[in-house]
């Protein structure tokens, strides 16, 4: 009786433990089964890293003294595995730096609208968490011999120092340069913290950076008769989301109604995806090449307006201006000498007091930049309730169609300031969004990068700058800043490159020409 009750106990013992071990192997699962269902690809190398940090995990767990850094390692996992399914769910690319260049940057405002949008995510990380820890609190690994487990994690889990010791044949280990420690990161089972280690280095240079000025040749400011050149940044507008592009909802109902004072560029490519980068690209002589460096964003065309000594530059945002870190591009913004972020605004009409104190000082000649909110996500939350009147899409795209109609009324409102001046505004977006299964989302396709981009005139303007129709030869958009250097009269500086081959910044800083691109819905 005895026997047959000890048997019967291991038989038990051993049905709980394969039932662990089951469990433990299908939660693993999960982050691959997510990666071949987007990306399709099993990422094999993934898996295994997940396995041997969960071996660790397990271990450490058995001891006690070593429980609390069981419970890190656990959580280490599901933050990892986390960041990296939402990033493919959502943008189906593995984690890059322009994401981690977002979150750093991301400030208050747009962090708990993200919150409040995505709060399922942080539910289903935390039933994540709470599963694998009552599995990892059974010791799944209990009857697996110890030794050898810890033998085989400990010589898996230091094969990414391989890297690392020839990066140390390259250079002294003090000298070390950070660009080391991402590709480390990337083969260790908390690969997602890899692109945060390259972005904390950007931002590091920017903040140097901002105290320094750049150093042009000298150069003559052919005199005209412009007061104001109005440059205002749009925020995730796609070209075609624009009536005045043809699409047959009304969103630009005011702008439309100036089209004789409008030069409409019919295909402007953006530079690329993400703001940070597109901005950057927008404003500074730097052009999307392998060679991108932050000390490159001090030549700049605010930076050169001052250096002119004929023209005062402002820079007014509804964005606001400080995150965990700083922008990537806040070296160029921060340039400007008369400068305004209006933290607590709601809606990007908030600017014009702001922008009607600019127009009302005593300086001759304004270069202003205004960067709105625009259609930044999440859309509902970029215009008032009275701007709420599409209807005949999905829900996400009516709000976005609205936030862009909602643009169209602070357009319209900037240039009525301008009309009995000698000015002109301008009108560029930084990048586009791509339509997913009814979900418009940043993406490296053609339609992401395909923006709006056109130029206004007052009736009051010299007849030389009074350009209007439309042209469908292709421009970068990083041809901003040829075209302000004309409107200055900037003369004597060699203009930037052109981008004639359209070439793109993608999230993770590779160059790829727009022609090559996904077409994108």
């Amino acid at each position: 009786m005895k026997k047959y009750y000890t048997s019967n106990k291991m038989s038990n013992e051993y049905k709980l433990y394969d039932k662990n071990i089951f469990g433990l192997l299908f939660l693993l699962l999960i982050p691959n089964v997510v990666f071949y269902i987007y990306l399709h690809e099993f990422r094999t190398t993934i898996f295994c890293s997940n396995l041997i940090l969960m071996f660790l995990i397990c271990l450490l767990y058995k001891n006690k003294y070593s429980r609390i850094l069981s419970i890190t390692g656990l959580l280490l996992f599901v933050v990892n595995n986390g960041i990296a399914m939402f990033n493919v769910v959502y943008y189906k690319d593995l984690f890059n730096i322009s994401m981690a260049l977002s979150i750093l940057s991301t400030n208050s405002g747009e962090a708990l609208e993200m919150l409040k949008e995505y709060y399922f995510i942080f539910l289903l990380g935390t039933a994540y968490f709470w599963l694998l820890f009552c599995i990892v609190r059974k010791q799944p690994l209990k009857k697996v011999n110890v030794r050898l487990l810890l033998a085989i994690s400990v010589l898996l889990t230091i094969l990414p120092s391989y890297r690392l010791y020839t990066a140390f044949l390259s250079t002294n280990f003090g000298a070390m340069s950070e660009t080391k420690t991402p590709d480390y990161l990337m083969c260790t089972p908390i690969y997602s913290f890899s692109p945060f280690i390259e972005a904390i280095s950007f931002l590091n240079q920017v903040q140097y950076l901002e105290n320094l000025d750049f150093n042009y040749p000298d150069f003559t400011t052919k005199p005209n008769d412009l007061e104001n050149i109005v440059v205002v940044i749009g925020e995730s507008a796609r070209k075609d989301a624009l009536s005045l592009y043809g699409n047959s909802y009304k969103t630009t109902p005011l702008i439309e109604k100036r089209i004789d004072n409008l030069y409409v560029y019919d295909h402007a490519i953006s530079a690329s995806p993400f703001t940070n980068a597109a901005v950057t690209l927008l404003l500074s002589r730097q052009l999307p090449n392998s060679d991108f460096k932050v000390e490159n964003n001090l030549d700049n065309i605010i930076s050169l307006a001052n250096q002119s000594k004929v023209w005062e530059t402002y820079w007014l945002s509804t964005q606001e201006n400080f995150g965990v870190y700083v922008n990537l591009f806040s070296v160029l913004s921060y340039k400007a000498k008369n400068k305004k972020w209006i933290h607590k605004s709601k809606f990007d009409e908030e600017i014009i007091p702001e922008y009607s104190k600019a127009l009302q000082d005593s300086n001759q000649k304004r270069l202003i930049f205004i960067h709105i909110n625009g259609s930044h996500p999440i859309f509902s939350k970029r215009y008032p309730e009275s701007f709420e009147i599409f209807k005949g899409k999905s829900q996400n795209t009516n709000e976005y169609f609205n936030s862009i109609y909602y643009t169209d009324f602070v357009l319209d409102k900037l240039m009525q300031k301008l009309e009995k001046t000698n000015s002109i505004l301008l009108y560029v977006s930084d990048h586009g969004l791509t339509n997913k299964e009814n979900q418009l989302m940043h993406s490296p396709t053609k339609k992401a990068l395909e923006v709006p981009f056109f130029i206004w005139h007052s009736d009051s303007v010299n007849e030389n700058f009074k350009k209007s129709g439309r042209t469908e030869i292709p421009i970068s958009t990083t041809n901003l800043y040829n075209i302000l250097m004309d409107y200055m009269g900037i003369e004597g500086i060699e203009y930037k490159d052109e981008n004639a081959e359209l070439n793109i910044l993608k999230p993770n800083f590779k160059v790829v020409k727009y022609k090559d691109l996904e077409e994108g819905e």
